[in-house]
């Protein structure tokens, strides 16, 4: 069992095609762990293991490497960096204790690497960047670094001076151990380089001295400063996050990766460096509860995702506090009952190995738990329940149709399950349109999840765009009378009853009215034209939707000693309403979304002319640090293909959320095809 001290959480971030994979490949081998090196193209890479993954040759999910180095734990959480699945990096960076931000060194900072940079800060994370493929041809390490700062607003702190760019690499010199790591071992420097790692050298000293007084004291008296203290301060920066160490390496040649692995042990912090773990001490709320990174505290752990496969499920745990052995009884304080730890293990991509004991801080692998994604473990004499991890919001959904008969409700039983694994994804039933809707975050999420319940389940389905939930109102006032009378042999039927429509104010649904005086319409009968009024609103009059915001009034009537009944008096209601809505010009109804949209400044001006064409109205906007927030009002139907339109006009650095806000009246024209359209549907059924 490692100490808590000893282990390091780290998670490796970056935009698409960065190189975090093949880094991690690279960290691996040169540890020792894996005897050859894995690529990410020919499907051999440690934590691209997925069917999807190999065959899409991208990250999908965020994967545990776990080895030991130097007598410590290293748990790497190698990340996507696809903007489809970033939200699998969002919840590898809640349990991870520092980030290795990746850039490529001939792109810089992308649109993913700001998104990412963001989050860290959200979560107070020490970050240090590697710049990869420094062997390319058009590698700009300074660029890189000039970006860092124009962008980020990193303070960079070079940890190695390269020998070469570019194809001509040849390697880096670490400037704390004053090596060289030419991809095979590390070396002396070589002579060319003397003055460069001089004058760099000075430069970190300075850095790391000035987080410390005693350090600074020395620095300025002179006194040399021996490569712990360095180390020291360079960890007192870095964890304060007034500093960003940068590094380089070429991945697939090993150049530089040693030298990270280094830095990773020394420099970043361990989970007894960061502060305690907020929750409460009942699901949902309750008194405010702190679990520090400490053996001896009370054990807790939090379920931030699940591995499926083979009839299997390991459920992945952070561990935030306490101990406990394997077999050990615990508590599912999220959903209030009892587990059983059952085997505990640590991971290397897919691969699981038992281990006896787990510890405050450490990253491992349950099978045989139960708990599923956001769920808290502990102790049952000490419970405490963390909260889930807030993902980015869906912004794109399909309605999903099963193609075999029988099917419907496999899709809902394989989904839920395939939840576990991907937290980032959405399946509801609409009670409205009468659809089940399947929401992601982009086209290939959806892509992916339906291709694993094809593969897994056994279940294929269409997909469509799902139907939006128009509403019908009125207009106008209008009375009319409603009479039932039926008469064949026997008693007979008959209901009479004089209704007055009118609008009501919008969002206010529906309102009765009972207006009768004296017994014209006994008491008895008068529910029943309301409940006969209720059921003709929601068949809809226009194209088949509910209609709302209408009173509806009972104000006169007749009935028949004999002949009168419940049914009598409900069909007397829908056929009075049926006549008054025939008066008061019936129309259509359309969800209005409040969107906002945040975007960099540079894009403000197309996001501006593409809202009008939407039927879309500027409410405000606000700007923070180089984005700019733009608030609309939206209608729904204009929406469906918002994600994927807002990528292609700011080049994937536009984001957006959206909430219901209103119903408004459809335009003409629209109103007209939305009624064809729906007539066509009915027809075809």
């Amino acid at each position: 069992m490692a100490k808590t001290a000893d282990i390091r959480n780290v998670a490796l971030i970056g935009h698409r095609g960065g190189g975090k994979t093949s880094l991690v490949e690279g960290l691996l081998h040169v540890a020792g762990v894996t005897n050859r090196l894995g690529a990410v193209n020919t499907g051999t890479a440690v934590t691209d293991f997925d069917d999807e993954e190999r065959a899409r040759q991208l990250s999908i999910g965020a994967a545990v490497a776990s080895f030991e180095y130097r007598g410590k734990r290293l748990n790497l959480l190698d990340t996507p960096g696809y903007a489809d699945f970033m939200g699998e990096t969002y919840g590898a960076l809640r349990v991870a204790d520092a980030a290795i931000l990746v850039l490529h060194a001939e792109h810089g900072v992308e649109v993913e690497s700001e998104k990412v940079w963001g989050w860290c800060v959200e979560f107070d994370l020490p970050v240090i960047v590697v710049v990869g493929h420094l062997d390319g041809e058009r590698a700009a390490l300074e660029t890189c670094l000039e970006q860092l700062e124009s962008h980020l607003g990193a303070r960079c702190v070079a940890l190695q001076v390269p020998q070469g760019e570019g194809p001509s690499l040849a390697g880096v010199v670490d400037l704390l151990s004053s090596r060289f790591d030419d991809g095979n071992a590390l070396g002396e420097v070589p002579a060319e380089l003397g003055a460069a790692v001089e004058e760099q050298r000075a430069a970190l000293i300075e850095f790391a001295a000035e987080n410390d007084e005693a350090l600074m004291e020395k620095f300025f008296e002179g006194e040399a400063l021996a490569a712990e203290e360095i180390a020291a301060g360079l960890r007192l920066g870095l964890q304060g996050r007034s500093i960003v160490p940068v590094l380089g390496a070429a991945a697939t040649r090993l150049v530089g990766v040693r030298a990270l692995l280094e830095t990773i042990v020394d420099l970043l912090p361990s989970p007894a460096d960061r502060g305690p773990q907020s929750g409460t001490k009942l699901a949902g709320g309750g008194d405010r509860i702190e679990r520090p990174a400490d053996p001896s505290a009370p054990f807790s752990a939090f379920c931030f995702k699940a591995l499926l496969g083979e009839g299997r499920k390991i459920t992945l745990l952070r561990v935030w506090s306490g101990s406990a052995h394997a077999g050990a009884a615990v508590s599912n304080t999220t959903k209030g009952k009892r587990e059983r730890l059952g085997t505990i293990g640590y991971l290397l991509g897919d691969k699981f190995s038992d281990c006896n004991e787990l510890v405050a801080g450490d990253i491992v692998g349950a099978v045989k738990v139960d708990a599923g994604s956001g769920d808290t473990l502990a102790d049952d004499t000490a419970p405490v329940v963390y909260p889930p991890t807030a993902y980015p919001q869906p912004i794109i959904a399909v309605a999903v149709h099963a193609k075999s008969r029988g099917d419907e409700e496999k899709i809902g039983a394989g989904l839920n399950v395939l939840r576990d694994e991907d937290p980032c994804f959405r399946f509801e039933r609409n009670p409205e349109t009468e659809e089940q809707v399947l929401s992601g975050m982009g086209d290939m999420h959806l892509q992916v999840i339906l291709s694993r319940l094809k593969g897994r389940f056994k279940v294929e389905v269409d997909t469509t765009r799902p139907k939006i939930a128009f509403r019908e109102t009125v207009r106008l006032k209008a009375e009319a009378q409603g009479r039932y009378k039926k008469q064949s042999g026997g008693s007979g039927q008959f209901g009479d009853v004089l209704l007055r429509v009118e609008p009501g104010e919008r969002s206010s649904g529906f309102e009765f009215l009972d207006e009768i005086f004296g017994g014209v319409v006994p008491q008895q009968y008068r529910p029943s034209v309301e409940k006969g009024v209720r059921a003709r609103l929601l068949e809809g009059f226009v194209a088949g939707f509910p209609m709302v915001d209408i009173k509806v009034a009972l104000y006169h009537g007749s009935y028949h000693t004999v002949d009168s009944s419940d049914l009598a008096f409900q069909m007397a209601g829908r056929i009075g309403l049926e006549l008054c809505v025939e008066k008061a010009q019936a129309h259509l109804l359309e969800p209005i979304l409040d969107v906002w949209i945040t975007i960099p400044e540079e894009y403000v001006g197309d996001i501006m002319a593409d809202l009008p064409r939407r039927r879309g109205t500027v409410m405000g906007s606000e700007g923070a640090a180089r984005s700019t927030t733009i608030r609309a009002q939206v209608p729904e139907v204009e929406m469906s293909t918002y994600a994927t339109d807002l990528r292609s006009l700011t080049q994937g650095r536009g984001s957006f959320r959206v909430e219901f806000s209103r119903y408004e009246e459809v335009p003409g024209d629209l109103a007209h095809k939305i009624v064809a359209e729906r007539k066509a549907a009915e027809t075809k059924k």
